[in-house]
């Protein structure tokens, strides 16, 4: 057995204080990222504060998963989990009399509280909220159960088919500091009535709000870039700019019919 083993067994049936004695002293032959993200998911705060206080990081994105919020459901498991009998799932130890111990994740009460404190240290863990978002909406969007969010402020950008197919979302909160959306970034969010883009965004993606019904998308004047077809195949838009923007100019260019500020909605 391997040091990666040793202490994930060691996370998973020990101590903090175990834990810390041996990853201080492996520390530099084991796969510390993926020991913080067997913590965060099965052991709970105090695990995970004790790797995090003696130097584990998030310093690869496929850990991620472990974190999202939601379990998977058998689809998700076979399309987005590395392998069969994948531990992010459940982990099993046979112990040397030959009884097998199943762990399963944490209550999501106790994830989110680990989340808040990855969260409140994100720039010494290397931890990225919104790679976690990512996972997070990726494992809701099989059964699309997601109807609204909040997104945190250190998301810079709403990636490519980031919401793409949450046919239930009804409200998503963007933070100032968002500068782009990503291709397919909100298709198909047939629920979806209105999505205001804080001032400061700089540009929105291909095809960002195809296949939407009914969508209100408010445009600033920072919005400098726009890709192709961002409405295909919708239908009901209003769109509302302010005058004389680059986004004005765009919807006039593709017979967009749009709306300044306070302005009654016209449909396009």
């Amino acid at each position: 057995m391997d040091n990666d083993q040793l202490l994930r067994n060691i996370l998973l049936t020990g101590t903090p204080r175990e834990t810390e004695t041996f990853f201080i002293a492996h520390r530099s032959d084991v796969n510390a990222c993926r020991a913080l993200a067997v913590a965060c998911r099965f052991c709970g705060l105090e695990y995970v504060r004790t790797l995090a206080e003696n130097g584990a990081v998030f310093d690869a994105s496929d850990v991620y998963y472990w974190l999202a919020l939601l379990d998977f459901t058998e689809e998700q498991r076979e399309a987005y989990c590395t392998y069969e009998e994948d531990e992010c799932i459940e982990v099993e130890l046979t112990h040397n009399d030959d009884t097998t111990r199943v762990f399963r994740p944490l209550p999501l009460e106790q994830r989110m509280e680990i989340v808040r404190y990855l969260g409140e240290n994100s720039e010494r863990i290397h931890f990225d909220t919104g790679e976690l978002l990512y996972f997070s909406v990726l494992c809701n969007n099989r059964e699309m159960r997601l109807t609204e969010v909040a997104i945190p402020s250190s998301v810079k950008e709403i990636g490519e088919n980031f919401f793409c197919e949450c046919a239930k979302l009804r409200s998503v909160k963007l933070p100032a500091g968002i500068k782009r959306i990503g291709n397919n970034a909100f298709s198909q969010c047939y629920s979806l009535k209105e999505l205001i883009i804080p001032e400061g965004t700089e540009e929105i993606g291909d095809k960002a709000f195809s296949r939407c019904k009914s969508l209100t998308v408010v445009i600033p004047a920072s919005v400098k870039t726009i890709g192709s077809d961002i409405f295909l195949e919708s239908y009901n838009v209003t769109v509302i700019v302010e005058p004389n923007s680059f986004a004005e100019k765009y919807c006039k260019e593709k017979k967009f019919r749009s709306d300044m500020p306070n302005e009654s909605a016209e449909k396009g």
